[in-house]
């Protein structure tokens, strides 16, 4: 192989590697050194849905859900049909509580029969992820939160 081909397939190389180590390419949530690209929940019509009636999220992906103060809210599983992690997430942009393998209910499940989780403490997002993702990375309460192409302008926030 002449010096010339060497160069261009190392070129070639360092460009992959570059493209791959690029980050997200769309709005994002970082705790700690893990990524997740989000779909942005902002609205109450958004939050109302969430991830009901997905078959599956795929990895390193979620939800924020974004409020425009700080609160308690009180999510349900409402006809979701695959387990999730809850990641809620303060003012301070820190975590601040977490649910951990939450099961959808069984199908048929009336509203009123449905179990609700609420954070210990008034929050301004909150992450769905894949269940088993908070154990898995190790993220716990009080870990940093970083966003990416979201507004979270005088929040305090990165």
């Amino acid at each position: 192989m002449s010096l010339v081909q060497v160069a261009i397939s190392l070129g070639v190389l360092i460009g992959i590697a570059c493209a791959d180590s690029s980050g997200p390419s769309g709005p994002a949530v970082a705790i700690g050194a893990s990524w997740f690209e989000v779909e942005i929940a902002a609205t109450s019509q958004e939050r109302s849905r969430g991830l009901s009636g997905r078959e599956s999220l795929p990895d390193s992906t979620g939800m924020l859900f974004v409020y425009d103060s700080a609160r308690t809210p009180s999510f349900w599983m409402k006809e979701m049909l695959i387990p999730l992690d809850f990641v809620w997430i303060g003012d301070n942009c820190s975590v601040v509580d977490l649910h951990t393998d939450v099961p959808p209910p069984p199908q048929g499940t009336a509203s009123g029969s449905l179990p609700t989780y609420r954070p210990g403490s008034p929050v301004r997002y909150v992450l769905e992820i894949n269940a088993g993702k908070v154990a898995e990375l190790g993220i716990q309460v009080g870990d940093p939160v970083r966003f990416e192409g979201i507004d979270v302008s005088g929040v305090g926030c990165q």
